[in-house]
């Protein structure tokens, strides 16, 4: 598809640009066997992508089902955006140096590639079909982006969560949009308690939301501990880290699916996955 094809084509053209730039590397005097150094990388990529996916634990029925919903999806032509970076890319490959027009356009491509479809329409009726095909606990994970804690962070996750995200209120200078983020904040942690929170919680909750936001910035960062205290306190045991994040941010858990599920590395590995099990069996 032209997102996934796409993002390949980016992250070769910032090597390829970086290589072009830089100075040259001098010569080693011992240089390693060819055999050490081929494919090292893209191992570990496999590796560090695996590592992922292996906390999904996708069954082979969802493992077959992402796989066929990516080749349904697969566009015949690239995005006219990522024809250019093609068109760039060989001109470095050439050996031209880059202009300052050619990293406007990587800054474009970059952008498109951050949404859900990277601009194809095709691509975001995939990742929906692709998301109904998960389980909640694999969207709250995906949502949360896979984060490890200890046992005492994992206790505190949610109110860092929802400490972080009043912290990015407050730098709001919009009041109504200070308003509306704050409401959307509110309503987050109400459904990733589950509804285990009562009235006066909420209230109490929103209480605190307000004297934050009414703090100035010096108040606020001398304050940070207390609040943080605080804050561990009102936000009740129950509340979710994982669909906390869900609830915030919807749109990440569809940029998740993107770049973990649906990149041709991606789609290689789960092939390997679902074949290694075949062979297990």
């Amino acid at each position: 598809m032209s997102g996934t094809r796409g993002y390949s084509v980016v992250l070769i053209l910032a090597i390829a640009i970086a290589v072009s730039c830089g100075p040259a590397v001098a010569q080693r005097k011992a240089p390693q066997p060819p055999m050490v150094a081929v494919g090292t990388g893209s191992v570990l990529q496999d590796v560090m992508l695996l590592l992922r996916l292996a906390r999904l634990q996708l069954t082979v029925e969802q493992i077959d089902a992402i796989l066929q919903v990516c080749e349904d999806s697969e566009p015949e032509t690239a995005s006219e955006t990522m024809q250019q970076v093609e068109e760039l890319r060989q001109r470095l490959l050439r050996g031209e140096q880059p202009t300052a027009a050619d990293l406007q356009l990587l800054k474009q491509a970059y952008t498109d590639l951050r949404g859900p479809g990277g601009g194809d329409p095709g691509a975001n009726q995939a990742i929906q079909i692709i998301e109904a095909l998960l389980t909640p606990e694999q969207l709250a994970m995906l949502a949360q982006g896979f984060m490890v804690r200890g046992k005492r962070q994992a206790d505190s996750g949610a109110a860092v969560a929802v400490f972080l995200a009043l912290t990015r209120i407050m730098k709001e200078a919009d009041a109504d949009k200070q308003r509306q983020a704050t409401e959307a904040l509110l309503k987050a942690v109400g459904e990733a308690a589950g509804g285990q929170m009562d009235e006066a919680a909420i209230q109490d909750l929103q209480d605190f939301f307000d004297r934050v936001l009414a703090m100035d910035r010096a108040d606020f960062t001398e304050s940070r501990q207390e609040l943080m205290t605080e804050l561990g306190v009102l936000v009740p045991p129950e509340v979710d880290v994982g669909k906390l994040y869900l609830a915030m941010d919807p749109q990440r858990v569809q940029q998740q699916i993107r770049f973990l599920l649906m990149t041709e590395q991606a789609q290689q590995l789960l092939r390997q996955m679902r074949d290694a099990r075949a062979e297990a069996e």
